[in-house]
């Protein structure tokens, strides 16, 4: 799965272990992993799913549970304390940073 900030120019991959890689524009030339630790508790972190928006990466994590991480974080963060989101996370196509799940019973939830 790869995915495209805007704003940044930023591409950014999601390989088959879980893991994120970013690959700066304009000339895309290589690839560069992300973290993998979360900010609190240092913990590793993969996921099975991946958008981004206005600088902001966000990772659907292996239990369901939605991250974020930007250029200054340096490590993930976790959105809220929902945790049994499904198989996909999506962003607006506006302005800023919301970040929308469906959990495992259809419903839909934001947090921005």
């Amino acid at each position: 799965m790869v995915v495209f900030d805007s704003v940044t120019a930023n591409l950014y991959a999601l390989d088959a272990q879980g893991h994120i890689f970013s690959s700066p524009g304009p000339s895309y030339s290589s690839w560069t992993p992300l973290p993998t630790t979360t900010c609190i508790g240092g913990t590793a972190q993969t996921f099975v799913y991946v958008v981004a928006k206005n600088k902001v990466v966000y990772g659907l994590g292996t239990h369901g549970t939605v991250w974020f991480d930007t250029a200054t974080n340096n490590c993930w963060t976790q959105v809220g304390s929902k945790s049994t989101f499904a198989v996909s996370i999506a962003t607006d196509n506006g302005e800023t940073n919301g970040v929308w799940a469906t959990d495992t019973s259809g419903h839909i939830w934001t947090a921005d």
